[in-house]
């Protein structure tokens, strides 16, 4: 990909991001406000924490090897390994993540000047 590559694939996503600021009625726009993309992006951060490790483990203790999607069977562990890592960061976030946000919210937060 080297420099050019990523310039390219950058100038190609801010394109689209322009395009649903642009119409945000348009089918694009529709689809960036999907009710599955924003749950995922309410769950992105616990998913990119764990998927790596949940995947790893499914591939271990099913098939006995490292993850790959070269036949029906591991294609089928690692979209096993997709639905638990969604189900454990669901469950973080409704039992961990979301009550320690409001908890974090109910604070105040002021600024105190030194005066040196």
């Amino acid at each position: 990909m080297g420099f050019l590559g990523y310039t390219w694939l950058a100038l190609f996503f801010a394109g689209l991001l322009l395009l649903s600021l642009l119409e945000p009625r348009g089918m694009w726009a529709n689809f960036l406000n999907s009710r599955f993309l924003r749950e995922m992006g309410r769950l992105s951060y616990c998913i990119y924490l764990i998927h790596l490790l949940v995947l790893g483990l499914c591939h271990s203790l099913i098939l006995h090897h490292r993850p790959s999607i070269a036949n029906v069977r591991a294609a089928s562990v690692t979209v096993l390994a997709f639905c638990l890592t969604y189900m454990l960061a669901a469950f973080s976030w409704r039992f961990f993540e979301h009550p320690l946000l409001h908890r974090g919210h109910l604070y105040r937060y002021t600024f105190v000047r030194s005066q040196a």
